[in-house]
């Protein structure tokens, strides 16, 4: 037999060797149940958002197994919890995490949710930020 034939033959065995595990190793690999995760949340509007998904079923749509959503009244308390390990994941405002990460905590920003969460809302003619000077925010 020639070289060049022996190669086809022994690529071809391969090929077929790896298909052959491919369809014993796949299914269930796809099959298995993804961890539950625990996510801590703060109670205020940011969180808004993670209650959504977990109601419409996003979070399993991406393959996310997030079994509760713990309620922490401020970010100081849910870092805590982060950090005790009481929770997997944290939806929260960035400052009390970066005060738990300052203080040695290992806590890593994964995503970002939004971007300018609070807002000025003025009365009618308020049309820039200087025409609040000397007056009150409250």
């Amino acid at each position: 037999m020639r070289p060049a034939k022996i190669v086809s033959v022994i690529v071809g065995i391969m090929l077929i060797s790896l298909i052959a595990l491919a369809f014993l190793v796949l299914p269930p690999m796809l099959k298995a149940e993804a961890k539950p995760i625990s996510m801590a949340v703060e109670f205020n509007d940011h969180s808004a958002a993670a209650w959504i998904a977990l109601d419409k079923g996003w979070f399993k749509e991406e393959g996310l197994n997030v079994t509760t959503l713990e309620t922490f009244t401020t970010g100081l308390e849910l870092a805590a919890a982060l950090t005790k390990g009481d929770v997997d994941v944290a939806w929260a405002c960035l400052g009390p995490l970066l005060l738990a990460y300052a203080r040695g905590v290992p806590i890593v920003v994964v995503a970002q949710a939004h971007l300018h969460g609070y807002a000025i809302v003025g009365r009618p003619g308020i049309e820039s930020i200087d025409q609040l000077n000397g007056g009150v925010v409250a």
